[in-house]
C-alpha cells in the first residue's frame, strides 16, 4: 500500500505557481489560443458594424472601395492586437495560478474549446444588442430609483 502511495505521488505534486511559471504558460496559451486570430476578432468587432453600415447607406458599393477605406483602421487593430498580446499573458499570470492556467491551456486547445474562440465573435455580436436593448430600457428607471433611495439615505449625487 505505502509502495502504491509512493508510485503515485509525483502525480499528486504541487504544481510550481511562481510569476515565472505563470508567465510561461500564461505565453503559451496566448501565443498558441489567442493571439493568431486577435486582430481578426478585433477587426470583426470593431469593423464589422461600421462595414455593414456603410453598405445599408451606400447599396452596390465596391468592395475595393470599402477595403480602401478600411486598410489604415485594419493596420492600427493590428498593432493593436500585437501590444495587447505582449501585455496579455502577464495579466493571466496576475489573475490566474499556474495550475488555472494550463486547465484554460488545455480547454482552449480542445475541440470544443477551439470552437468557443472561433464562435465567442458571433456569440457576442448576438448578445450585445441585447445587452445594450436592456440597458436602454431599464437604467432611467434605475437611475431615478438610485437618486430617490440615495435622497432618502441623505446622500448626494
Amino acid at each position: 500500500m505505502i509502495g502504491a502511495l509512493l508510485f503515485a505521488a509525483p502525480a499528486f505534486a504541487q504544481v510550481d505557481d511562481t510569476h515565472e511559471s505563470r508567465i510561461e504558460i500564461a505565453e503559451k496559451l496566448v501565443e498558441e489560443t489567442l493571439s493568431m486570430d486577435l486582430a481578426a476578432r478585433l477587426t470583426d468587432s470593431v469593423l464589422a458594424p461600421i462595414i455593414k453600415e456603410i453598405r445599408g447607406r451606400n447599396p452596390g458599393i465596391d468592395p475595393a472601395r470599402i477595403a480602401e477605406l478600411m486598410s489604415d483602421f485594419e493596420r492600427e487593430l493590428e498593432t493593436m492586437a500585437i501590444v495587447l498580446s505582449r501585455e496579455m499573458p502577464s495579466i493571466f499570470a496576475d489573475h490566474f495560478t499556474t495550475a488555472e492556467l494550463h486547465e484554460i491551456y488545455d480547454f482552449q486547445t480542445s475541440e470544443v474549446g477551439k470552437k468557443m474562440l472561433r464562435l465567442q465573435p458571433d456569440i457576442m455580436g448576438s448578445v450585445m444588442p441585447k445587452i445594450a436593448a436592456e440597458l436602454k430600457s431599464k437604467v432611467p428607471g434605475m437611475h431615478y430609483r438610485l437618486r430617490k433611495k440615495a435622497k432618502e439615505m441623505n446622500l448626494k449625487l
